[in-house]
């Protein structure tokens, strides 16, 4: 069966495109009703010799600035505001989560 793309897919960034070092890091789709991410786990620790958790904790940081000046530049909210609602509902969400989280971390060859 051939593999298509799936609707919606995001476009790959130029930089990294351009980079041929890059590495990618997280993916997240919704699909039959739930979210569904690929994680490359073990990146840090493997490859810079950092501590893992906080690497993506930086790495979620910095999605959520981006996530911010997205929210500004094609709605006008300022990021500060942004900032505080994503905060907002991130606690929210980690204690007390709206659904549960099923399935298992699947190894790259598992997944083909």
């Amino acid at each position: 069966m051939a593999k298509s793309r799936p609707v919606g897919e995001l476009v790959i960034p130029p930089a990294a495109l351009a980079d041929r070092r890059a590495v990618e890091m997280l993916r997240l789709w919704i699909a039959n009703g739930g979210l569904h991410c690929a994680l490359n786990i073990g990146h840090w620790r493997q490859h810079e010799g950092v501590e893992e958790d906080l690497a993506w904790g930086k790495v979620l940081a910095d999605a959520i600035r981006h996530i911010a000046n997205a929210m500004q530049e094609e709605m006008g909210v300022e990021p500060e505001e942004t900032i505080r609602r994503l905060f907002k509902e991130v606690e929210a969400e980690l204690g007390q989560p709206t659904t549960k989280h099923r399935g298992r971390f699947v190894k790259p060859k598992e997944a083909e």
